[in-house]
Parts: C-alpha cells; sequence; structure tokens
C-alpha cells in the first residue's frame, strides 16, 4: 500500500467462515503501525468509540493476528481506519 493509497484499497481478503471471502483490515491496521502513519492508541480510540469492547492489548493481539477476533470485530476495526492519517 503507498501513502496516497486508501486504506480499504489495500484489504486483503479472508475467509468469513461461510466458504465466503470477506475484506480483512488487520493488514492494513498493520501497515499504518508499521508505517507509524497511526499509533496503536490513535487506533484503539476510534475503534472504542466505534463500539467496539477489546482492551488495547487485545485490539494489538487482533491486528497482529495473536488473537482470532470476531467477525464484528474486523468491521469495527475496518470503520476505525476509516479517515485515518496515511490511509
Amino acid at each position: 500500500m503507498n501513502s496516497k493509497e486508501p486504506a480499504h484499497q489495500a484489504l486483503k481478503e479472508a475467509p468469513d467462515g461461510n466458504g465466503t471471502a470477506a475484506m480483512d483490515p488487520r493488514q492494513s491496521a498493520r501497515n499504518l503501525l508499521q508505517r507509524e502513519a497511526i499509533t496503536l492508541e490513535q487506533l484503539w480510540i476510534k475503534y472504542w468509540a466505534e463500539g467496539g469492547n477489546a482492551t488495547p492489548v487485545e485490539l494489538d493481539a487482533y491486528v497482529h493476528e495473536a488473537l482470532k477476533p470476531h467477525e464484528f470485530e474486523l468491521t469495527l476495526i475496518a470503520w476505525a481506519m476509516e479517515g485515518m492519517p496515511g490511509s
């Protein structure tokens, strides 16, 4: 993903458990975090404002695929990333 490419265009596809593909925002979030375009705290605040209830540590684990989030958590992460700097 380049710096001018919207985050939603860089989303990778991941199986949603129903045999279909759903957009997975975790790769895009990792890219923004690695480029230091956003901080985990910024992402968590926006995620929490969208209705997420994971702790910052849990969100970090979701983004880095150390914990498997519920499908709706992925939606909340995607919503949180909308309008983020660098996305």
